[in-house]
Formats: C-alpha cells, structure tokens, sequence
C-alpha cells in the first residue's frame, strides 16, 4: 500500500473543516420537500424544485465560505509580518 504522506499541519485542517455547503443543501432539499408535500404538488416537481435548490444554495455556501476563509488567510498574512 502506497499512501502518499501529508504533513501533521494538513490533517488537522482536513478534520476540522465541516461541510457545510453539504449539510445546507441537505437541508434545503429537506425543507423544499417538505414544502412541496405540503403544498400538494406532483412528486417530479418537488424532486426537480428540491434538487435545484439543493444543488444551488450548497454551491453557494461552499463557495462563500471559500471566500472568506482566502479573505481570512490573506488579512493574517498581511497583519502577521
């Protein structure tokens, strides 16, 4: 088994990132089912309007959380020296 090495630094930080652009999306379709049921809606619209949203807003939250810990790295690089 060859397992390529990665420093002590890099598995701290693989650990204590949380997923939340997953655990929002899974939210999301969650409360968009939930909606549509309600709401008395076909089964493939409230697939399509749960996987859509699902898929939309988990992207997004990935994506701002990326631009802000960048934006958070940079400001402790500058402030640092």
């Amino acid at each position: 088994m060859n397992r390529k090495q990665i420093s002590r630094r890099a598995q701290l930080r693989v650990r204590r990132t949380f997923p939340a652009g997953m655990f929002v999306s899974l939210l999301t379709g969650s409360i968009v089912t939930l909606v549509g049921i309600f709401a008395g809606l076909e089964p493939m619209v409230i697939l399509m309007r749960s996987f859509v949203s699902a898929v939309v807003l988990g992207c997004l939250v990935s994506l701002g959380i990326s631009i802000v810990r960048l934006a958070n790295s940079e400001y402790k690089k500058r402030n640092v020296a």
